[in-house]
C-alpha cells in the first residue's frame, strides 16, 4: 500500500507538473530537474538512504505507469540512475550474504508450535494474534484484517487475503499447513476478530502501526527462549511469522522428493499471476533470501534418523498439502525396517569385525550371513575353548543399521551395532553372547570351507614355524632380517601416512581461503574431519594436537598453524561442522587421492 503523504504529493505535485513538460530538449532537462527535486522532498521527510528511498521510487512509479501509461518518456526520467540500481543490489546481496552465513538453529520446534497453542487459547486479542501468525505464518494486518481460513483438511486451509499483491487481476487463494489443527486455528480467527472487530476495516498500514508493537511484544516475551533472533536483529515477531513457521512446516510436512525452497514458496503464497483467466499458480523463488534464516538442528534432526523433511506425513493419517500430494504418490515411502542395538566391548567389536571381513556385500549381508554360518555351527560338535565373559547392554532402538565410531573410554565402549530384528530374538541374543567363545573354532572352519588363499598372518606363522626349524647362526640372521624388513615397513607406512595427513590439512586450508568461499561452506580442520583422509588418530593428534588414546595431551606440529586459520575464518573447532552433517562429507568437496 502506498503512503497517504506519497499518494497525496503524486496527485497534488507530481503528476499536474508532468503534465506540463514535453518531450523535446529543454522539458527533459526539466524532468531531470523534477526528480532531483522529488527526491530531496524524500530526504528531508526521513528517507536519506537508497535503501529507505527504494519503496518510494517503486510506488511512485507505479502510480505512473497506471495514470500515463507503460511507454510514457516521464518514466525515462523520474528514476534512480544506472549506478544507483547497482549500490542497491549491492546492498541487498551483502545482507543477504551476511544473513545466510548466520543461519540460527531451531532445537525444540514441539515446544514452539505448543507456546503458539498455548497463546491462541488465551482471552487477549494480542495473544491469540501472536499465536495465529505462528501456526499460519501470516503477518498482523492479515491476521487482524484481511485473512480468511476455509478448512481444506485436519491440518490445513485455503487461505485468501493475502497482502504485499500490488493489485493483481485475481485475488490469490492458496492451502497452507498449519501447525495446529485447522479446527483450532479457524475457531481463534474467530475469536480474534470478535475482540477486536474495530481493525477489520481499517488499512494495513494504520494496523501495523497501531496494533504491530502489541503483538511483537507478547513474541518476544514467549517465545525468547526458544528462537534465537536473526543476525543483527534483536526481535522476533517477522521471524516467527515468516521464517521460523516455514522452516518448522518443511520439517513436518514437505515431502522428501520436494525442494524445500519450492515448498516454503508455495506455503507462504509466493507466486506470479498474470493472467486473470490462468487458474493455474505459478511458484515465484523472488523472496528465497527469506528461506535460509533458520534450520532445525542436528540435534532434533538426530531424533528422526537424519530426516530434516516430512517427519509427521502419515502420522495420523496426515498428507502434504494438494499440489504436492502426487510427488508423495510418484515416490512411495519404503517400510522402515525396526532396528536391534546392542552393546559391546571395544575389542570384542574389532574382533567381529575381522570375521565379517570374510563375507561380502554390505554391512547388513555380510553381519546376516555371519548368523547363518554360526547356527549352523552350532548344529556341530563344538570345539572347546577358552570361556570368555562378555558383557551386553542390549537397548532395542528404532534407528539406522550401522556401526557407530569408536568413543575413546577406558573400559566400556558406548559403541553400539544395530542389526535387523528376526523373529527369535532370543536365540539371536544367544548366539551373540557366544561370538567370543566360538571366535577361534569359526576361523579355522571358516577358511578350510571357504578355501580361501592363505592371510599375511598365516604366513607369518608359516615363517615363524620354519624359523624354529633352522639352528643356532641361522636362526638369528633370519631373525635380524625379519626384524629389519619388519621396522623399514612401520617407518614407511608412517611417513606415508604424515605425507597424506599434512596433503589434507593443506587441502582444507586452501578450501577455507578461496575467495568467495560462504562462511557455512568452510570446515573446520579437526579428528573427524581427517579421520576422512587418514584413520590413525595418533597420527592426527601429533599433527593438530589434542589428547591422545592415554589421555595425555599432545602438542601437535601444526597446533599453532591451524588455530590461527580458524581464528582467521571465526571457525569455531568444536561446533561449525555442524552445519555438514546429513548434507556432505568432507572428502565430497576437498580430494587428495590423485595428489
Amino acid at each position: 500500500m502506498t503512503r497517504k503523504w506519497l499518494q497525496r504529493a503524486i496527485e497534488s505535485d507530481y503528476l499536474p507538473a508532468i503534465k506540463k513538460l514535453k518531450d523535446t530538449p529543454k522539458g527533459r532537462q526539466q524532468a531531470e530537474a523534477l526528480n532531483a527535486q522529488i527526491r530531496q522532498q524524500w530526504h528531508d521527510r526521513g528517507s536519506k538512504t537508497l535503501l529507505q528511498q527504494q519503496g518510494l521510487m517503486d510506488d511512485t512509479r507505479r502510480i505512473l505507469k497506471n495514470e500515463l501509461g507503460e511507454e510514457h518518456w516521464i518514466l525515462n526520467y523520474i528514476k534512480f540512475t544506472t549506478e544507483e540500481y547497482t549500490e542497491i543490489n549491492s546492498l541487498k546481496q551483502k545482507r543477504v550474504s551476511d544473513r545466510n552465513e548466520a543461519t540460527q538453529q531451531i532445537d525444540q520446534p514441539e515446544a514452539i508450535v505448543a507456546e503458539a497453542v498455548r497463546l491462541m487459547e488465551l482471552p487477549n486479542w494480542d495473544c491469540i494474534a501472536a499465536g495465529l501468525a505462528v501456526v499460519t505464518g501470516r503477518r498482523v494486518a492479515e491476521i487482524l484484517s484481511t485473512a480468511k481460513f476455509e478448512k481444506k483438511s485436519q491440518w490445513s486451509v485455503m487461505f485468501t487475503g493475502a497482502l504485499k499483491r500490488r493489485g493483481e487481476p485475481v485475488e490469490l487463494a492458496f492451502e497452507i499447513p498449519t501447525l495446529a489443527t485447522a479446527d483450532r486455528v479457524i475457531k481463534a480467527l474467530n475469536r480474534l476478530r470478535a475482540e477486536l472487530p474495530e481493525a477489520v476495516h481499517l488499512e494495513p498500514r494504520e494496523i501495523n502501526k497501531k496494533y504491530e508493537s502489541a503483538v511483537a511484544a507478547v513474541c518476544d516475551r514467549a517465545f525468547a527462549k526458544l528462537v534465537p533472533t536473526r543476525e543483527g536483529e534483536d526481535y522476533l515477531y517477522t521471524h516467527l511469522f515468516r521464517a521460523v513457521y516455514a522452516t518448522i512446516a518443511t520439517f513436518w510436512y514437505c515431502p522428501p522428493s520436494v525442494n524445500e525452497t519450492e515448498f516454503k514458496a508455495a506455503i507462504q503464497g509466493h507466486y506470479a499471476i498474470r493472467e486473470a483467466k490462468d487458474e493455474k499458480l505459478q511458484r515465484s523463488l523472488a523472496a528465497s533470501r527469506h528461506y535460509s534464516d533458520y534450520e532445525i538442528s542436528d540435534r532434533e534432526v538426530s531424533h528422526y534418523n537424519g530426516k530434516r523433511k516430512g517427519i509427521k506425513l502419515g502420522v495420523g493419517g496426515i498428507e502434504p498439502i494438494e499440489q504436492f500430494q502426487q510427488a508423495m504418490e510418484l515416490k512411495p515411502q519404503k517400510p522402515r525396517r525396526e532396528g536391534t542395538t546392542y552393546r559391546m566391548w571395544k575389542d570384542d567389536k574389532r574382533r567381529l569385525g575381522q570375521l565379517l571381513e570374510r563375507f561380502e556385500g554390505t554391512q547388513q549381508e555380510r553381519f546376516h550371513a555371519f548368523l547363518d554360518q554360526l547356527e549352523a555351527q552350532q548344529n556341530q560338535p563344538q570345539v572347546e575353548s577358552a570361556s570368555t565373559e562378555t558383557e551386553a547392554d542390549i537397548p532395542i532402538q528404532s534407528q539406522a543399521v550401522e556401526i557407530q565410531p569408536e568413543l575413546d573410554k577406558p573400559e566400556l565402549d558406548g559403541t553400539a551395532i544395530t542389526t535387523p530384528q528376526v523373529s527369535k530374538v532370543d536365540q539371536l541374543i544367544e548366539a551373540i553372547s557366544q561370538l567370543v567363545e566360538v571366535q577361534k573354532a569359526l576361523i579355522p572352519a571358516l577358511t578350510q570351507e571357504r578355501s580361501t588363499p592363505p592371510t599375511k598372518a598365516a604366513k607369518g606363522r608359516k615363517q615363524l614355524t620354519q624359523q624354529s626349524e633352522l639352528t643356532g647362526q641361522d636362526k638369528t640372521e633370519q631373525g635380524a632380517e625379519i626384524n629389519q624388513r619388519e621396522g623399514s615397513r612401520q617407518r614407511t607406512g608412517a611417513a606415508e601416512t604424515g605425507d597424506r595427513l599434512n596433503k589434507a590439512i593443506d587441502a582444507i586450508i586452501e578450501y577455507n581461503n578461496q575467495p568467495g568461499r560462504k562462511h557455512q561452506e568452510k570446515w573446520a580442520i579437526g579428528i573427524n574431519t581427517l579421520k576422512a583422509f587418514v584413520k590413525s588418530q595418533e597420527a592426527i593428534v601429533s599433527a593438530i594436537g589434542g589428547k591422545n588414546r592415554k589421555g595425555e595431551a599432545v602438542a601437535g606440529t601444526r597446533q599453532q598453524e591451524i588455530q590461527q586459520h580458524h581464528q582467521h575464518h571465526q571457525i569455531d573447532p568444536d561446533k561449525h561442522n555442524y552445519v555438514h552433517r546429513g548434507k556432505m562429507r568432507i572428502d565430497e568437496v576437498v580430494n587428495i587421492a590423485n595428489e
